[in-house]
This record gives structure tokens, C-alpha cells and sequence, in this order.
């Protein structure tokens, strides 16, 4: 939705989107439906005002960021930004940092998946790395070990028994 808007914008002016034409459409149409959405987007770029990073919550709320995290693994994500973040970094020491962020939050999440990408802003180019998988991802599985127990091998120290009136039953069968 989005992008097709921004490409008809351009198109009819004949320049480039800025980011913050991008921030203003999503945060009216998410603000338009109060959150029902439930999208949670982080949009930046760079633009001829300079390199931008908004974060936009469902209800159209949006914040600029020096650094943004969001997700299942944010929180540790998030940790390693704000120990380690500096302003002015080099590009090399940003994408360590990122790396680094991104591995803390696939580390402490299994639903974060165990591949990342990395996308380099600069003006006039973009930079596409990946899918870059860390070390910790291509572990095995541990194997579950079977357990068997001898019969009476195993002491019971203590007993209940709940007996239960079948008040009403249901056929499943078919």
C-alpha cells in the first residue's frame, strides 16, 4: 500500500519521496484505523534532508530514533543499542552494532527465526547483505533422550484419586 503510493507521488512529481512523506501516509492511514491494523513498522531512509529512522505504532503514533528495535526479540535487542550506540559512527561500527543487536534478539527468541538481512542506506544506494545466519543458528537440534524406567523403580509419595460423575457424554466417532 504504501510503496504504490509513494511510486504514484513520484511519478506525478517527478522526484524522489522524502521519508517523511512516507511516515505522514502510514501514520493517517494506521491513525485512520485506530490501531486495528496491528501493524508496528519502523520506516528511515535517507533523502536530501539527511538520514532519518521513525518508529510507527499501530494507532499512527510515530517518534523519531537515533536506533529502533521492534518484535519478539526487541528487548534484547534494544540492551545492545542503548549500551553501545554512539553518534557518529563509522558505517563499519554501525553494522557490527546492528549484527550484534540482531543476534542478541534471535538469541533470546526462538520465534525470531536464523537468518538476518542487513540493508545500507546511503544516498543514492542501497546495500542488500544477507541472509547472513549466525553461528548459534546452525547448532543442531539437542536429540531427546528416551527415559525408561523399570517398574517400581520409581517410589509414589503420595496419592489422590478424584472420582467424576459423567453427568453427560458425547459421541465423537464419526
Amino acid at each position: 500500500m504504501l510503496s504504490g503510493t509513494l511510486r504514484l507521488m513520484e511519478l506525478n512529481t517527478g522526484r524522489k519521496a522524502r521519508v517523511i512523506t512516507a511516515l505522514r501516509h502510514a501514520k493517517q492511514h494506521l491513525f485512520n484505523y485506530q490501531g486495528y491494523v496491528g501493524a508496528y513498522l519502523l520506516i528511515g531512509g535517507v533523502d536530501p534532508t539527511g538520514p532519518h529512522l521513525y518508529e510507527c505504532s499501530a494507532n499512527g503514533t510515530t517518534m523519531a530514533k537515533p536506533f529502533a528495535a521492534q518484535g519478539s526479540g526487541s528487548y534484547a535487542a534494544i540492551s545492545v543499542l542503548e549500551r553501545d550506540f554512539k553518534q557518529n559512527m563509522t558505517e563499519d561500527q554501525a553494522v557490527d552494532l546492528v549484527q550484534r543487536a540482531l543476534h542478541a534478539g534471535m538469541h533470546g527468541d526462538n520465534a525470531s527465526g536464523n537468518s538476518l538481512n542487513l540493508v545500507i542506506m546511503r544516498p543514492g544506494k542501497t546495500e542488500f547483505r544477507g541472509p547472513i545466519v549466525p553461528e548459534f543458528c546452525k547448532k543442531p537440534e539437542p536429540v531427546d533422550l528416551t527415559y525408561k524406567f523399570k517398574p517400581g523403580s520409581t517410589k509414589v509419595l503420595k496419592k489422590k484419586v478424584y472420582k467424576f460423575d459423567v453427568i453427560e457424554s458425547m459421541d465423537i466417532s464419526h
